[in-house]
């Protein structure tokens, strides 16, 4: 089982409406596959403000590729996701293999 989280550093005060967009953009990956299983955070404490993070688990790297390619597909989604740059100005992801 693998955990991936894209970081996305906001424009200043744009989290809100990025969080929003996260979240439409969520129910519609969940109408491509509706097990997956995700979760939506903010950061409260850290060193750059005006930041969220998406985290998905996956059962494997491929499988959320496929889960992406497939999303991609739907023109709601690929017009949801090219509506969030505009309210990001950078980030990363990370991948993580559970061990427990």
């Amino acid at each position: 089982m693998y955990v991936i989280r894209n970081v996305m550093h906001c424009k200043p005060g744009m989290v809100k409406d990025l969080v929003n967009k996260l979240k439409e953009m969520n129910n519609l990956m969940k109408k491509a596959d509706p097990k997956i299983q995700t979760r939506i955070m903010t950061d409260v404490s850290g060193a750059r403000f005006w930041t969220a993070i998406i985290e998905v688990e996956t059962e494997s790297v491929e499988r959320h590729e496929e889960m992406a390619q497939k999303a991609m597909q739907d023109p709601a989604v690929a017009k949801s996701l090219g509506e969030y740059h505009k309210f990001v100005e950078s980030g990363y992801r990370e991948i993580f293999k559970l061990e427990n």
